[in-house]
């Protein structure tokens, strides 16, 4: 490196504080970009979320009604597991018709 580059020298100087502003300035959009994509993470987690809540009361309230039944239990758990299971497949397929959500699915 050459003498008259040092940034130590004064003549140095406005250069740093273009380079340090710039700095700065990047810092703080990177800081702003960031919290835009922490609100959009919460977002889509609570999403998922209360759809995960929804099928898990659903299983529970299927698996309840099976043990309450008895030994019709089990033709009334198949029946329900299937219902949950188409239903969850034809969402899926019109989630994937969809031009946003089609992209992620």
């Amino acid at each position: 490196m050459a003498w008259w580059q040092n940034p130590w020298l004064p003549w140095n100087y406005p250069k740093d504080l273009s380079n340090s502003f710039m700095q700065q300035l990047e810092n703080g959009l990177l800081y702003l970009f960031a919290h835009i994509l922490d609100g959009i993470l919460g977002l889509i987690s609570s999403i998922m979320g209360i759809i995960m809540s929804i099928i898990q009361d659903f299983l529970g309230l299927l698996i309840n009604s099976a043990i309450a039944l008895g030994p019709l239990g089990l033709p009334v758990f198949v029946i329900g597991s299937a219902i949950l299971i188409a239903t969850l497949y034809l969402v899926f397929a019109l989630a994937k018709d969809m031009p946003v959500v089609g992209s992620f699915v």
